[in-house]
């Protein structure tokens, strides 16, 4: 194995020449360092830069973006304001509101912890909570991800 890293940059050229791309070369590049335990720049290989229009991934809106945006408006509107976590949200009862709609107790956030949510705008969770009413007692219910 020792002898092995000596061979590390004349593997990438080989798969850059093969037509890997930059995203690949160093996602095997960095594999390599982990293999051999030390970080990719040593193997002197230049990695090739990674340009931002060949990035697709969580970058572009997509039409199916826009149509769960558009079908989820309000829910949307009132978790910016509330600033609930999508898992936050489907599990919290409206008996956790206080009475003046400006807290929310006990919310069950990131590793189990409970935390009150303090809202700027308690007329907003107001109006929703009294336009959209529900049997099951909960908040907002199952919410598609977005």
């Amino acid at each position: 194995m020792k002898y092995a890293k000596l061979y590390a940059k004349e593997y990438l050229k080989y798969s850059q020449n093969r037509g890997d791309s930059a995203r690949t070369l160093r996602l095997v590049g960095s594999a390599l360092g982990k293999v051999f335990g030390c970080p990719s720049n040593e193997f002197g290989f230049k990695f090739p830069e990674w340009p931002d229009r060949d990035r697709t991934r969580s970058v572009k809106n997509t039409n199916y973006d826009r149509v769960v945006e558009h079908r989820n408006a309000e829910n949307i509107g009132v978790l910016e304001i509330t600033g609930f976590r999508r898992f936050e949200a489907e599990n919290t009862s409206r008996d956790q509101i206080s009475p003046n709609y400006d807290k929310i107790y006990n919310v069950i956030g990131k590793g189990g912890r409970k935390r009150t949510i303090t809202l700027l705008v308690p007329g907003v969770l107001k109006e929703f909570v009294n336009t959209h009413p529900r049997d099951d007692g909960l908040l907002f219910g199952k919410l598609e991800k977005i």
